[in-house]
């Protein structure tokens, strides 16, 4: 499947643009898109370092679902490799390979703040590397790609699921960062554009949807568990005054 717009019809945008500064309506609408695609690319270069942040200055991952970030990671890992392989542009799926690596970081303190850096870990790490390095040098055919790209959807459900049951059941936000996951909502959001405009993958486009309404019911319930702690903290208590006579 190949990306859409084609690379001589955007190259001919921008010298229409910026040379001849005729504004059609297609041009412009293909610039803002990747005027996007770059912009999410830049901002996921940070997006989770709130995140790894808080859990630094809290030496702690409570609140956090390691499970959604297992399937996380498998999500950014497939696509990232599906993008690859049928070239599609980097503004559409640079994004991925920052916030794998901040996945990375969270999930490595997760384990070592709940004291679980054991030979488990290790070889979860390993196997992982393992079908890295297969789907990268071709090893895994295209349609199986295409087939693993296509689980990407419940899988990038899956992953916020978890999340979203362990908050219910804490009744407490715990470490999760709200900034963290609203700049993800917004960013899926801006996905859902570039994808609309740039290539003819629905795929990318369910998943991105999916992504920005998971993100924003994560970003809800933090708000809701926040403001309830505060409202709790801020409650006066019941005195008893003993009074001398």
């Amino acid at each position: 499947m190949e990306a859409n717009p084609a690379p001589d019809f955007t190259q001919q945008c921008f010298s229409s643009i910026f040379n001849e500064f005729q504004f059609d309506k297609d041009c412009v609408i293909i610039l803002i898109s990747k005027i996007f695609g770059y912009a999410i690319v830049f901002g996921s270069s940070f997006v989770k370092l709130p995140q790894i942040r808080q859990m630094y200055k809290a030496k702690s991952g409570s609140g956090i679902s390691e499970m959604s970030y297992i399937l996380e990671i498998m999500v950014l890992t497939i696509a990232m490799m599906y993008s690859l392989k049928n070239n599609f542009p980097f503004s559409i799926w640079g994004d991925s390979v920052l916030v794998l690596v901040q996945d990375f970081v969270i999930f490595f303190l997760i384990f070592k703040y709940n004291d679980r850096l054991n030979m488990a870990f290790f070889t979860m790490v390993a196997s992982y590397f393992t079908l890295f390095f297969l789907m990268f040098f071709g090893f895994v055919d295209i349609r199986i790609l295409a087939l693993l790209q296509g689980l990407t959807i419940p899988l990038g459900i899956l992953s916020r699921v978890p999340q979203i049951y362990k908050l219910y059941m804490d009744g407490s936000a715990g470490n999760l960062n709200f900034t963290a996951y609203f700049l993800n909502a917004m960013g899926a959001l801006m996905r859902v554009f570039t994808t609309l405009v740039e290539l003819d993958e629905p795929l990318f486009l369910m998943s991105s949807g999916s992504s920005a309404l998971l993100n924003g019911i994560i970003c809800l319930q933090i708000l809701y568990y926040n403001s309830s702690k505060t409202k709790t903290k801020s409650r006066p208590g019941k005195s008893k005054v003993k009074k001398e006579i």
